[in-house]
């Protein structure tokens, strides 16, 4: 830093006095450097009846979802993954075999409205 000049002092209080906006922004700055920063707020106590009815709650989905019967045809999930792979192969097939293909769709289609029958009959 063989270059270095030194700073003329006067001429930096003089621009700063004549800009009250940069001399506000410097008071600013000086007075944030100062400040501690906010303590971490406290951890609320552990609510462990919540805890345990969530747990609770939980256990007693996953012994439904285990009692219920399996579709031979899967999930719903399942039967709208064969119906897309279905709609996507269709296009490069004859029209005979097309027409085939409709037919089992629309039999995957009444599958998942024979769930909903199932479900609604159990709610009825």
């Amino acid at each position: 830093m063989d270059n270095a000049q030194p700073v003329d002092l006067s001429a930096v209080i003089s621009a700063l006095s004549q800009n009250p906006a940069a001399l506000s922004a410097i008071g600013s700055i000086m007075e944030n450097i100062n400040k501690k920063p906010p303590p971490p707020p406290e951890p609320k106590p552990l609510d462990v009846g919540a805890l345990l009815g969530l747990l609770g709650a939980k256990n007693q989905q996953r012994e439904t979802e285990e009692r219920r019967e399996p579709s031979p045809l899967g999930s719903k999930e399942d039967i709208k993954n064969r119906i897309a792979l279905l709609n996507a192969v269709k296009p490069f097939l004859s029209e005979k075999r097309r027409e085939k293909l409709e037919l089992v769709i629309k039999l995957l289609q009444l599958s998942e409205l024979g769930e909903l029958a199932k479900l609604l009959g159990k709610l009825g």
